[in-house]
């Protein structure tokens, strides 16, 4: 796939920063276990990759037959879903917390 990318690309420009995107975008999610984009890349919609302990979320991973030679079936990030919606971090966390306070009482043993 990348050969293929980097031969489409060469018919416009030079291929060679495409081939560096790639190398690093397979080192992260091979040898980091992390995602193709950096976390909090921003996306259209103000939206961006999130990290939730060891899970990330790509706003963007559902469309990924919509682009050309992406590599997001080959990311290990999941698609951005429920709380990771909301743009305002501050009220994020605090659905976030409130979720896990109602777990907690739910869920008590004690």
């Amino acid at each position: 796939m990348v050969q293929q990318a980097a031969a489409h690309k060469a018919e416009e420009k030079d291929p060679a920063l495409l081939s560096l995107h790639y190398a690093l975008a397979c080192y992260a999610m091979y040898a980091e276990d992390g995602p193709g984009h950096p976390v909090e890349t921003p996306f259209p919609g103000g939206l961006s990759v999130e990290q939730d302990g060891r899970i990330y979320y790509c706003p963007v991973r559902d469309h990924a037959d919509d682009v050309p030679f992406a590599l997001c079936p080959f990311c290990p990030a999941v698609q951005t879903t429920g709380v990771h919606l909301i743009r305002d971090p501050q009220e994020r966390d605090r659905i976030q917390k409130q979720g896990y306070i109602e777990n907690y009482f739910t869920n008590f043993k004690g």
